[in-house]
């Protein structure tokens, strides 16, 4: 498989804590372009109202707000990838905004999401976890339940570039997580920390390094038909060949009956040697037509395949 390194893809998500101060969103897009990163997930923007805001840099902000300067998501996408963004902008609600991305070989949705903190109300849990049905249509109520996986975790990298949040009390942990599905696990190939972007926020950027692939495991889901063991019926055709040739020299009533069993024996021998072959050659086309191999289906047929149906055919009237 030829791995293209411009067809990889960098998004990334941060919690910004608020995008309110005056040049906040200027220092943001120079960050996020200086390590070019296409698209970024913000939470916490604490702007009002669903709206998007171009910038003269070619950069845009769609975000997704209450109604008041309250947390609130959004996304920053650069002028690269604006074009892949076609309609695919579904904001939900405050903490949730849903984004469609075209890319290479297909589709995919970036659904940003901030959770409430082990010290938010309860009634705001309860809000989000249990009355949002947009957020559980989407994300489940476990992650092993959509088979989600946690690839934030998987990468091994030193322990400054893996903890995305410092506390009050200057000690460092991995709260921003980014979850995918399992079926394309393999398409990110990094996530790492940059902890030299600043916005004067206590968490840092996170970033995600996505390579789509194509999965090949339908041209291997068939084995090819194996080779005959032909050193049986070697052995059976000249042990026959040599009983005929003494029954010809004398023709006597045993060497007749044991040429008749020879030949008996080989018959059935390639009976059975050619109906296992056949049952391979249908174990083999019946697998190619389930992993969608057409063209291949089409060549095994035109090989001269001709199964023996005379026997599924015959009845018992004779």
């Amino acid at each position: 498989m030829l791995r293209n390194k411009n067809h990889d893809c960098k998004l990334g998500t941060w919690n910004c804590r608020t995008l309110t101060v005056p040049g906040s969103t200027r220092i943001l897009t120079e960050e996020v372009r200086a390590r070019g990163i296409g698209i970024v997930a913000l939470q916490e923007v604490r702007w009002k109202g669903i709206t998007e805001r171009p910038y003269p840099s070619g950069c845009m902000i769609c975000q997704s707000g209450g109604e008041k300067h309250e947390f609130g998501t959004a996304f920053l996408i650069t002028n690269e990838m604006r074009k892949r963004v076609n309609g695919g902008r579904q904001p939900i609600n405050e903490r949730t905004f849903r984004l469609r991305i075209r890319c290479r070989f297909f589709n995919f949705s970036i659904i940003n999401v901030h959770s409430p903190h082990l010290g938010s109300p309860d009634d705001g849990k309860e809000i989000f976890y249990g009355k949002e049905l947009a957020v559980r249509s989407w994300w489940g109520s476990t992650t092993a339940a959509q088979n989600m996986t946690i690839p934030s975790t998987f990468f091994q990298h030193a322990h400054r570039f893996s903890c995305t949040w410092r506390s009050p009390q200057q000690t460092y942990s991995q709260i921003d997580h980014i979850l995918n599905d399992g079926r394309h696990f393999s398409d990110i190939i990094d996530i790492r920390i940059y902890r030299g972007a600043n916005v004067d926020s206590d968490h840092f950027l996170v970033m995600v390094k996505l390579r789509q692939k194509l999965c090949v495991a339908n041209s291997q889901r068939y084995q090819p038909t194996p080779k005959l063991n032909t050193d049986r019926l070697r052995q059976v055709l000249s042990e026959k060949n040599i009983v005929r040739s003494k029954m010809l020299r004398r023709e006597t009533r045993q060497n007749v009956e044991n040429c008749k069993r020879l030949r008996r024996q080989q018959t059935r021998l390639f009976q059975n040697k050619k109906r296992s072959l056949e049952e391979s050659d249908v174990q083999l086309m019946e697998q190619l037509s389930q992993s969608g191999e057409s063209r291949k289906l089409m060549d095994a047929a035109r090989s001269g395949f001709t199964p023996m149906f005379a026997k599924s055919c015959r009845t018992s009237e004779k």
